[in-house]
């Protein structure tokens, strides 16, 4: 069964994505001098990847970006290790050994970013989760979470992204493909780029709408 939740850092703020440039990063509560404009962030888990959290928008899609870290998407996956007690996180890249780090907030704005770099665990590479309250579990994040999980369970292959594509299985949370791309080679993302070229039942509609402009036929002589 999936769960849902929030991400405390260490210095007790919670991780947030900041508006302006999808920076994820962690705000303190409050009111605050210099505000930060931010997103609040959702962590779901599922039981085919039971050593991985992945982070969405919490009301809506946003973009995610980790700084000092090639992390970025509507979704991102991240590893996690239980450090000292049970309750102590560290969030790794899903397929590197780095480390994400909270940088402590700013006193005026209460926020700094997360950064994704760190070859150790200390203190402020460790965090916990914060369940969400029911009425805070909306119908999109269960709708991602199930579709994870349907993702997840048959493994990410070449075959499975496009069966997943073909039967408009992300129809409504195209989102859900950023999930896949980190465990992806560069050499099987061009397989399915390639593939999906060829293949004319999804590229039909596309072809269509653009063979109405003479300056889309310019752009895409097909």
């Amino acid at each position: 069964m999936a769960a849902f939740y929030k991400i405390i850092t260490f210095h007790n703020a919670s991780i947030v994505s900041e508006e302006n440039h999808g920076e994820l990063g962690n705000l303190i509560p409050g009111e605050h001098e210099r505000p930060v404009l931010c997103s609040p962030v959702v962590a779901i888990t599922i039981p085919s990847m039971p050593s991985h959290v992945f982070l969405v928008g919490a009301t809506h899609p946003v973009p995610l970006r980790v700084p000092l870290s090639d992390l970025s998407g509507h979704i991102i996956p991240l590893r996690f290790e239980h450090h000292s007690e049970q309750s102590q996180l560290a969030f790794l890249h899903p397929v590197l050994d780095q480390y994400l780090s909270a940088i402590i907030p700013e006193e005026q704005s209460g926020y700094a970013r997360i950064e994704g770099n760190r070859r150790s665990v200390a203190g402020w590479e460790l965090f916990r989760l914060e369940s969400l309250a029911a009425n805070e579990i909306t119908q999109r994040l269960e709708l991602l979470a199930e579709r994870l999980e349907h993702l997840f369970a048959r493994g990410i292959t070449v075959n499975t992204l496009l069966e997943t594509i073909r039967a408009e299985a992300i129809f409504g949370t195209p989102e859900l493909l950023d999930a896949a791309l980190p465990f992806l080679s560069t050499l099987n993302l061009e397989k399915i780029a390639t593939l999906l070229q060829q293949d004319k039942v999804l590229c039909e509609p596309w072809h269509g709408r653009c063979r109405r402009t003479h300056g889309h036929q310019k752009a895409f002589p097909f």
